[in-house]
């Protein structure tokens, strides 16, 4: 059980088009049934590089280290900090331990977390569109988001899949608005159940 779960829902404008008010009498509108359309459910992890490989772990190095909120400093010193300090050394030396762990499958965390987006979709069933995103490197929330809207949702909820609060991960989670005005964002304990069962 995850001791924290934060969540955020908020409401995507693709669903909610201007348009003529239509004769309900006669109009396909009026034949929609309301309930079919899915949730969206977005599980959202922290991210992992594509390969284990200087390149690709620098690539996402730069991607995760760039976030204010994880190295709190202003933004001359994180630059330096990342260009003259943890880029030219960091990432070899980072590669050389995913390769430890790397499998046919590739990364342990994706393909762990693939199987737990499967997972959920089945229990959940067709009245939830689970979606699996990564807040740094692939899949992104952007790739998401395209799932959703394919999906025609009309709600998503946001369900960091970290072990607990910290502003270097679920907090920049919080700061997701791809697409939609976020609604609200409730932390409270053990919500896990309630989310996926």
């Amino acid at each position: 059980m995850l001791p924290w779960a934060v969540y955020l829902t908020f409401e995507v404008p693709w669903f909610h088009e201007p348009q003529k008010t239509p004769d309900f009498a006669t109009s396909p509108v009026a034949q929609v049934d309301c309930a079919a359309v899915p949730t969206g459910l977005l599980l959202l992890n922290l991210g992992t590089p594509d390969a284990p490989d200087t390149t690709s772990v620098r690539r996402y190095l730069r991607e995760f280290l760039s976030d204010p909120r994880v190295i709190d400093v202003n933004a001359v010193g994180r630059a330096l900090l990342l260009n003259l300090i943890i880029l030219p050394f960091r990432p070899a030396r980072s590669a050389h331990a995913y390769q430890s762990i790397w499998t046919d499958r590739g990364s342990p965390l994706l393909y762990h977390s693939i199987d737990l987006a499967q997972a959920v979709a089945d229990r959940l069933g067709d009245r939830w569109q689970v979606e699996l995103a990564m807040r740094y490197g692939q899949p992104s929330i952007a790739q998401a988001m395209v799932g959703f809207q394919r999906a025609a949702v009309d709600r998503i909820v946001v369900f960091p899949l970290f072990p607990q609060y910290a502003t270097s991960s679920t907090g920049t989670a919080g700061r997701t608005r791809h697409g939609g005005r976020r609604r609200e964002l409730e932390r409270a304990r053990d919500h896990r159940g309630a989310a996926v069962s």
